[in-house]
């Protein structure tokens, strides 16, 4: 099974700014609305992290968030398996 090839640097700011420098590859993305593992409100994975992410930015669709973190996955199935693990884990408000 593959890993995590690549993650941000930490729990990021929701901006702009932040998204554009996120790669446009496979992974599983978390938005927070506290920069803590109690803020979690969504996790889900994507095939496109940059594209997702700046979607979600410009639709507000999770209006709350105000931090984030990605982790880059080597392949689709490695990405929904840790996305599943984590939904259990960290039962964010959006995934329930």
């Amino acid at each position: 099974m593959t890993s995590i090839i690549k993650k941000s640097s930490g729990v990021l700011p929701w901006t702009i700014d932040e998204i554009e420098k996120i790669p446009a590859e496979k992974g599983v993305y978390v938005l927070r609305n506290l920069p803590t593992q109690n803020g979690i409100v969504l996790i889900n994975y994507t095939d496109n992290l940059k594209q997702t992410l700046k979607e979600a930015w410009e639709l507000k669709s999770t209006p709350e968030t105000a931090w984030f973190d990605w982790y880059e996955v080597g392949t689709k199935e490695y990405g929904q398996d840790l996305l599943k693990k984590w939904i259990v884990k960290y039962s964010p408000k959006y995934n329930l």
